[in-house]
């Protein structure tokens, strides 16, 4: 029986792959501790967190990847073998 193909398109691919980095990972505001021009009774300034915004005013967010993404997590999840990702990989050189 001749091999059928599971991604018949780069675009379905790319989907997958997408799947596999959310999976593993979570997107989160980056926050930063500011000074709030208060003391406690200690004397020491009292901070709190603020997010972070960019130059635009859109608050940042970051991806955070609960387990390290790898090739081989990338493979098992696409479903195929280490060695059909490194043929694929070959053809973008």
């Amino acid at each position: 029986m001749a091999n059928v193909k599971r991604f018949r398109t780069s675009k379905a691919l790319r989907t997958a792959a997408e799947e596999y980095f959310n999976s593993i990972s979570r997107t989160v505001e980056v926050k930063e501790s500011v000074p709030t021009g208060n003391l406690d009774d200690k004397g020491h300034m009292i901070m709190k967190e603020q997010a972070v915004v960019n130059d635009r005013g859109e608050v940042i967010r970051a991806r955070e990847y609960l387990i390290p993404p790898t090739v081989v997590g990338l493979c098992l999840h696409l479903g195929i073998h280490r060695s059909t990702w490194a043929r694929w990989c070959d053809h973008q050189a």
